[in-house]
């Protein structure tokens, strides 16, 4: 990222780099006191490293996360029935943090919304 925003000729890809490279500069551990459910979206070919999204993910109280199967960064309009279903999905369905040892009945229970 950094070789590129060095070495780019065009001021609107040199301006685009930087952003990626440098925003949102969001804590982790700042997203603990996030008291709302959060949708976390990203695409498996993103240019924001899986690692960082689990990374934020482990850190919302009450937060989703869904990587798009084939996406990049711009996975809502490569993939906008995805996108949709999955966006309407968690908008309209109540929030719930079951495990899949909790649906199963071998673990205990989590507070929803």
């Amino acid at each position: 990222m950094q070789d590129t925003i060095r070495t780019t000729k065009s001021a609107k890809l040199k301006q685009i780099y930087t952003l990626v490279a440098e925003q949102p500069h969001i804590l982790p551990q700042s997203l603990a006191t996030a008291r709302a459910p959060v949708l976390l979206m990203y695409g498996d070919r993103d240019i924001i490293r899986l690692a960082h999204a689990l990374q934020l993910f482990a850190h919302l109280p009450n937060g989703n996360l869904f990587v798009m199967p084939g996406a990049t960064h711009f996975g809502a309009g490569e993939k906008p029935e995805l996108f949709w279903l999955v966006l309407a999905d968690f908008f309209e369905k109540p929030f719930t943090k079951l495990s899949t040892a909790e649906v199963m009945g071998i673990g205990k229970r989590s507070n929803s919304r």
